[in-house]
């Protein structure tokens, strides 16, 4: 079996003990980013969440980075370069960082986010999406330093997203006598 394959199945195996529990309390987040950082050969991982009214919050693994230590990158959430690959293409697809065209990100906006973002070990960012909708989204976010994710890597995460995605929206927050209108909520 190659590495390729033995990520997936690492997953299978994951997801599988998970299952046999109750949801109670949404996503295991501790257990889903350390399952992420190993994945992907991570440096760290967040979930971004934007909200309606345009207020960001971020949520960082490991916890050593916190909300205030990466304040500096608030001001970069909606104009750094995925960020910026996001909003022009309106995708739910996964996505990284290196293959955002020169066309939505020159080279100039690509450069001031590897600064901004190097002295916290990360330049290089795959997103997994978990809800976006037109004024806020709820994306998972994994970065490392330097080197891009492979074709491999971006196909694992589209293999991912679905189960992710699924396992944010709880059936407790099913409208009552409708559980065809699920609607998606942070399950942080």
């Amino acid at each position: 079996m190659g590495t390729d394959e033995a990520r997936l199945v690492r997953w299978l195996d994951l997801l599988g003990e998970l299952l046999r529990e109750p949801l109670a309390g949404g996503l295991p987040t501790d257990v889903i980013n350390a399952e992420l950082l190993g994945t992907f050969d991570a440096y760290g991982a967040a979930l971004h969440c934007r909200d309606p009214s345009g207020a960001h919050s971020l949520r960082a693994w490991p916890e050593r980075f916190t909300e205030t230590r990466l304040e500096p990158l608030r001001a970069t959430a909606d104009t750094q370069p995925i960020a910026r690959w996001y909003r022009a293409t309106r995708s739910p697809a996964p996505y990284t960082l290196g293959r955002v065209p020169r066309t939505i990100a020159d080279k100039r906006c690509v450069a001031a986010w590897a600064e901004l973002s190097r002295p916290f070990g990360v330049t290089q960012l795959l997103c997994l999406p978990l809800h976006v909708g037109i004024a806020e989204h709820r994306i998972l976010v994994v970065g490392r330093p330097d080197r891009d994710f492979t074709d491999a890597d971006l196909e694992l995460a589209r293999l991912l997203q679905p189960v992710l995605m699924a396992w944010s929206v709880r059936p407790s927050n099913w409208p009552a006598g409708n559980p065809e209108a699920v609607r998606p909520v942070p399950p942080w």
